[in-house]
């Protein structure tokens, strides 16, 4: 016993210094925030915490208790590009980066989905950066005795970040890092009535980054609470977002308004939303877009201009859905 007791506090101990030892890593702190996955979220301000994901899955990026409410099977994938450039000799930083956004089937209450949470590239004068993250999400809903939505998701973290320069005796330098981590969210969503919900979303209750070269990082903490209304041909949500850096000096107040109505029966409609940080129009995003069902297959296609680093950006979504049962 008296060896397990040494053994167990020199083990802390070593920890501990490694641990104080360690450099910080290199990565921004909403690198783990994510873009909006689908088109159809982007195109509504990235609302919809409150949505139930009964006419399209895809809002169980917001709330995995919307699944609680899904029917039926359906896959979708997305793609983004922008016109942000990385000629720029300036800092231009772009967190979501360019390519395929997410991917998703669901199947009833449970789904199976793959997101690219973030890609930044950096670059000042001899200075550079690139970090990229990703992340495989499997998420599940169920209701209640009180009809009342209750859902997980549980995620695998994986990605790389990079650098490169010349240190102060301008010897040059570089180093690249990979790293895998893990995040659990937990969600609700109450519904009042046919139409009327509320949904409330614990993202990263649990969430860890760890890096080779550096110290783990502590995903951020974000309580997301939305409204939601929604029926045959029209939709409308709004969402508060207050978020719990662990590090950086970083807004923690956000706000999501977003509305969708369908103009052609239930095959053509037409999206809009806008985001901001603490009602600053600095920091606000506008966001819109239209989405067509061809049978089992919907296309959805969204728009969203905003400032990065003081350069005006317009980000677009493409997403492609199909109902296979």
């Amino acid at each position: 016993m008296g060896f397990l007791k040494k053994f167990f506090v020199i083990s802390v101990f070593l920890f501990m210094y490694k641990a104080a030892d360690a450099k910080s890593a290199p990565v921004l702190a909403n690198a783990y925030n994510g873009f909006a996955a689908s088109a159809r979220s982007a195109a509504m301000g990235n609302a919809g915490a409150g949505l139930p994901a009964a006419r399209i899955s895809d809002f169980f990026y917001q709330n995995p208790a919307a699944l609680a409410f899904s029917e039926g099977i359906e896959a979708q994938c997305s793609y983004k590009f922008s016109n942000t450039t990385h000629d720029n000799p300036k800092t231009l930083n772009d967190v979501s980066g360019n390519g395929f956004a997410s991917a998703y089937i669901v199947n009833d209450l449970n789904s199976f989905s793959w997101q690219n949470l973030s890609y930044e590239n950096i670059g000042i004068e001899d200075y550079k950066k690139e970090t990229s993250i990703k992340s495989l999400s499997v998420s599940s809903g169920k209701q209640n005795s009180a009809g009342v939505g209750i859902g997980v998701n549980l995620s695998y973290l994986y990605g790389w970040t990079a650098q490169s320069g010349l240190d102060s005796c301008k010897n040059p330098y570089s180093n690249i890092s990979s790293g895998n981590g893990f995040s659990f969210d937990l969600a609700f969503l109450f519904p009042f009535g046919e139409n009327l919900a509320l949904g409330i979303n614990l993202k990263n209750v649990l969430g860890f980054m760890f890096w080779t070269d550096y110290d783990y990082q502590q995903l951020p903490f974000s309580i997301k609470a939305g409204l939601g209304y929604c029926n045959k041909t029209f939709s409308l949500a709004f969402d508060w977002d207050k978020r719990f850096y662990r590090f950086g000096n970083l807004d923690d107040d956000f706000f999501y308004l977003g509305l969708e109505q369908y103009v052609i029966d239930d095959v053509f409609c037409l999206r809009a939303g806008t985001q901001t940080a603490d009602f600053d129009k600095n920091k606000s995003v506008y966001t819109y877009g239209a989405g067509i069902k061809l049978k089992k297959v919907t296309f959805a296609f969204s728009v969203c201009e905003n400032q990065i680093f003081n350069e005006k950006t317009t980000t677009y979504l493409i997403s492609v859905a199909s109902a296979i049962s």
